[in-house]
């Protein structure tokens, strides 16, 4: 790789990054604290005062909930497909449930789904707010719903899909374990957490 290769690589790498993040709606303070890096730092790479690190490329990706690959590669596919096969699907168990993700790892995906299987009594814990959608299925059972203050009961095949800027939880009140779709366009920020908590949980 020539010199001018390299900075021409560069300069693509630093536009990516800055893109991403004014996409995400984050300040580069905000970009730095989910990455684990300085402002700073998050500044000169942006402004090509820096060759980034891979730890810092890695700690960058993570904080935009992006893959590393995504910041390196030389270009986005017009037409982008992420196929999971059966038996790929990423599982988390917890005392109160089962916890399948749906959703492949996608290029700039914004989408979230999960297959959730609640114990009797289970719920979703604090009420969750952010800025997207949600998209609720019961499969099996009832479950229910606390969106914006307002309860709701769904039965099996009912739908729920509501803006979650309104506070929201869920809850199997029953004695059988219930199961929900559960799809959710979530800001990056969101999903980086989301996705750190599913490999630590499938990791331990």
């Amino acid at each position: 790789m020539t010199d001018e290769t390299f900075e021409i690589e560069l300069d693509k790498i630093s536009d990516r990054i800055r893109l991403w993040r004014e996409e995400s709606g984050l300040s580069r303070q905000e970009l730095a604290d989910l990455s684990g890096v300085a402002a700073s730092t998050v500044h000169k790479v942006e402004t090509r005062q820096m060759i980034p690190s891979v730890a810092v490329v890695l700690k960058l990706a993570h904080g935009l909930g992006r893959r590393p690959a995504e910041i390196m590669a030389e270009g986005m596919p017009e037409v982008t497909v992420s196929i999971q096969r059966a038996g790929d699907q990423q599982l988390t168990t917890t005392p109160t449930g089962r916890f399948e993700r749906l959703t492949a790892e996608l290029i700039a995906g914004e989408m979230e789904v999960w297959r959730v299987t609640l114990q009797p009594a289970a719920a979703s814990g604090s009420p969750l707010r952010f800025d997207g959608e949600v998209f609720i299925q019961c499969e099996q059972g009832t479950v229910d719903l606390e969106i914006g203050g307002h309860s709701h009961t769904l039965a099996t095949n009912d739908i729920a899909h509501f803006k979650a800027t309104h506070a929201f939880t869920y809850q199997n009140k029953t004695d059988l374990p219930t199961t929900i779709i559960l799809a959710a366009t979530l800001p990056v920020e969101l999903r980086s957490v989301l996705q750190a908590h599913a490999t630590i949980s499938q990791n331990s």
